[in-house]
């Protein structure tokens, strides 16, 4: 409870949009948060960038305070467009709060 987490991954990507009305669109890093009656504390789904595109491996994370009374964590990569997502070295771990390198990620503009 209360801990900064860092979900972390290297993500190479082919997607494109694939029409659907699904959102956010895109590929990469999922985080759920929930107490101990399944209710969802915090949710980060794609709150990264790239999301879309062809890329080379490149490293992705997602800088999260874990909120007070959560039992579980969910950890995972959402794919929701069209091509191939590929995931490699994923870790979640504690980071520094004091440092400026592990600001919380913001929430992407809509």
């Amino acid at each position: 409870d209360g801990a900064r987490m860092a979900f972390t991954a290297e993500l190479k990507r082919d997607l494109s949009p694939d029409g659907s009305q699904m959102h956010p669109i895109g590929g990469g890093l999922n985080l759920t948060a929930r107490s101990g009656n399944n209710r969802i504390l915090l949710q980060s789904k794609l709150n990264h960038e790239p999301r879309l595109g062809k890329t080379d491996w490149l490293p992705v994370r997602v800088i999260v305070d874990i909120p007070e009374r959560t039992e579980t964590i969910e950890l995972g990569f959402l794919h929701q467009a069209s091509g191939v997502l590929q995931v490699r070295k994923p870790s979640f771990h504690r980071v520094d709060a004091a440092s400026p390198a592990c600001a919380v990620t913001p929430e992407p503009e809509q």
